[in-house]
């Protein structure tokens, strides 16, 4: 960057245009001495983007998703291929669509990872690749993590008439109250478990709103109502109360459904 700078030094002496124009730009969009190294390559030519568009030139005259997916099959197969050894596939199995990386030992289905055990997409990888699935089962389902599995072990200890005596006082059980009633027998279930009448083992039972005989008001019935009695109070079912006897007003009796004439005479 030193070289650079001498020269934007000379080029402001002989064009001072020249040089404020330049200085509006980042020295790395414009001149080598501001590339990044990362790259490796200093060829400035478009030959690259050149050969890619002739490769996709018949996938053109498609829509915009499939000219996507075209490119993308074209250059995982482009890649793949000069590839010494692939990790990475795409499986189908129709209709869905995974992605098995054997190197991290990870499938997009997820069961590969939460059991351990390789799934059907990663047996048709493997299968591909002449493996051995048993070799990518984990580790803890092996004879040898099985055994680790009881290696420790429990003290054994002498019966309790050889324990060594304190002078302390003896540890004495609780004292329990029986409570009254029949004893339970299920578990007691949490907050949202009994609120989930279809996780109970018992459905709860729904009553209805219940109704006053007397005024046909909701919310008491007959013991606890307060007001006087109406003949066209309705009763539980929302009919109107009828009038009984042969010198009411109207001459229908209602029994249940059906309706009976009475002749007054």
């Amino acid at each position: 960057m030193v070289e650079f700078e001498h020269n934007l030094m000379i080029m402001k002496r002989m064009n001072d245009d020249a040089w404020a124009w330049l200085k509006r730009f980042n020295p790395d969009a414009w001149s080598k001495a501001g590339f990044s190294d990362y790259s490796k390559n200093d060829n400035l030519l478009n030959n690259t983007s050149e050969q890619f568009n002739s490769k996709i030139v018949k996938f053109r005259s498609k829509t915009i998703i499939t000219i996507l997916e075209e490119i993308r099959c074209y250059l995982m197969g482009k890649m793949n291929k000069h590839r010494l050894r692939g990790y990475k596939f795409q499986v189908w199995k129709m209709p869905q669509c995974k992605v098995v990386d054997l190197g991290t030992r990870t499938c997009s289905c997820r069961m590969w990872q939460s059991t351990g055990i390789p799934c059907a997409h990663v047996i048709a990888c493997m299968t591909y690749n002449n493996l051995e699935p048993d070799k990518y089962v984990h580790s803890w389902y092996s004879i040898k993590r099985r055994r680790a599995t009881y290696v420790p072990y429990i003290e054994p200890i002498t019966g309790e008439s050889d324990w060594h005596l304190t002078e302390l006082p003896p540890i004495e059980p609780p004292t329990f109250k029986i409570p009254s009633g029949r004893p339970k027998q299920r578990r007691r279930q949490s907050e949202d478990e009994a609120s989930n009448s279809s996780n109970s083992s018992k459905a709860t039972k729904k009553y209805s709103e219940i109704h006053c005989s007397t005024s046909g008001e909701a919310g008491h019935n007959i013991r606890r109502c307060m007001n006087e009695a109406t003949n066209d109070a309705p009763n539980k079912r929302g009919n109107s109360r009828p009038t009984r006897g042969l010198n009411a007003s109207d001459s229908q009796v209602y029994i249940r459904s059906n309706v009976y004439w009475i002749d007054p005479s």
